[in-house]
């Protein structure tokens, strides 16, 4: 019942943010894999609503993670599905200032959801610029997901006639 399970995520306090969060990113990658089973999409709503109560709880959690799922979520969703480009703008835009521009997922997540959705190839290529020209030295903690990001900017940056 989903009056029950969002009432439930009101138990969940700050000392367990770090279970909701990776819980959600977990569920939400699995949905991602099993986007052809139906069940699997139908649960896509738990996932999100988890990652809602972690943005109430601490907006700032690993790099302002919450902001980028969820603006990964509303940009990557058809308007018909709930897609909501603005609010994913928001997020994004809120996630690069939390985290100090130094979490370059949120600006591949950005240019590969946001950009596309709405068809803007200016900010599709700025943001990915950006990533590949930030030296992945000036975050250490966070290291291995930003050389992901410089490598999954290139292929998104090489494939550009395929997004406009």
């Amino acid at each position: 019942n989903p009056e029950n399970f969002q009432k439930s995520l009101k138990n969940f306090s700050k000392k367990n943010i770090e279970a909701v969060f990776w819980t959600a990113n977990a569920w939400a990658s699995y949905i991602n894999l099993s986007r052809d089973d139906p069940e699997a999409v139908s649960e896509l709503w738990k996932a999100q609503s988890l990652m809602e109560r972690c943005l109430e709880l601490d907006e700032n959690f690993y790099f302002a993670g919450p902001h980028l799922f969820l603006g990964t979520i509303k940009a990557s969703l058809p308007k018909l599905l709930g897609g909501k480009p603005e609010e994913a703008k928001n997020h994004f835009e809120k996630a690069l200032k939390l985290s100090n521009e130094k979490m370059l997922m949120v600006r591949v997540f950005y240019a590969q959801f946001y950009a596309v959705q709405v068809q803007n190839k200016e900010l599709f290529e700025s943001q990915l610029k950006q990533v590949l020209a930030f030296d992945v030295e000036n975050a250490p903690e966070i290291r291995l997901i930003n050389t992901l990001a410089k490598k999954r900017a290139k292929k998104l940056l090489e494939n550009i006639d395929t997004y406009f």
